[in-house]
């Protein structure tokens, strides 16, 4: 699961929610911090994405629930966690599922709300790149 917010102020964030062989984590990209000098390069022959911090977000609880045919993915988490003291009260972003092969080790699919552009998975500045213009308020 992947939830992008805009913060205001060209501040963005992403929560990606995934699963390891051992547990649930959750990861926080902040794509701009003020300060920072250093920020995480992701990179391919086709370009390059900075991101100023990427960082596990143990405060995020995560919950995967598997089915027959699917599973439920439930997050809770304190909104400061993320780095918003006070939601507004309309957050606008997207969110979407990465769909990986049966190993689970290859992304094969990313489908989002409102970013219909999402066709390339095999580059990870390309799937690291986040589309705010098109970026809605959600429901």
């Amino acid at each position: 699961m992947d939830l992008q917010l805009d913060q205001g102020d060209q501040s963005h964030i992403r929560l990606l929610m995934t699963e390891t062989r051992d547990d649930p984590v959750a990861v926080l990209y902040r794509y701009h911090v003020p300060g920072t000098t250093e920020p995480v390069r992701f990179w391919s022959p086709t370009g390059e994405v900075a991101v100023d911090r990427v960082e596990n977000a143990a405060a995020v609880a995560l919950q995967i629930e598997r089915t027959a045919t699917g599973y439920t993915l439930t997050a809770t988490f304190p909104w400061t966690a993320l780095g918003i003291a006070h939601p507004p009260a309309v957050l606008r972003g997207d969110v979407g599922v990465l769909l990986s092969d049966p190993t689970g080790s290859v992304t094969v699919e990313r489908i989002y709300h409102f970013n219909k552009n999402t066709s390339v998975v095999a580059d990870i500045p390309t799937e690291v790149r986040i589309q705010p213009a098109v970026w809605q308020p959600l429901p």
